[in-house]
């Protein structure tokens, strides 16, 4: 007979406790709470609440999407330009991409 690692007895699963939310936002690398009203989420097995999360307001948006034009902004020449390659390579072609995402 194999040992076995599992434990003999069952565990029932908290989800409050087991799989917390993360109820902040990350914003330009940093966790911020936001700062409009909580909003419930729901355990959709049990219908009850399981943690109240702020919304984020108008500013902290502008940050977050300024924060990515920066990163995207950052990538290096040859990245895209190896991206490129990679897009038009034979072997690739017959992955249907979204116009919107080919370098060129």
């Amino acid at each position: 007979m194999l040992a076995s690692s599992a434990p003999s007895h069952h565990h029932r699963v908290d989800l409050k406790t087991d799989y917390p939310i993360q109820t902040k936002w990350l914003v330009n690398g940093q966790l911020v709470a936001g700062e409009d009203p909580a909003q419930p989420v729901y355990d959709p097995t049990q219908g009850s609440v399981r943690v109240h999360i702020n919304e984020t307001i108008e500013p902290q948006v502008g940050a977050t999407v300024r924060a990515a034009d920066g990163a995207f902004d950052s990538c290096s020449p040859a990245s895209r330009a190896k991206a490129g390659r990679l897009d038009k390579h034979p072997q690739l072609r017959h992955y249907p991409r979204p116009e919107k995402h080919r370098f060129h």
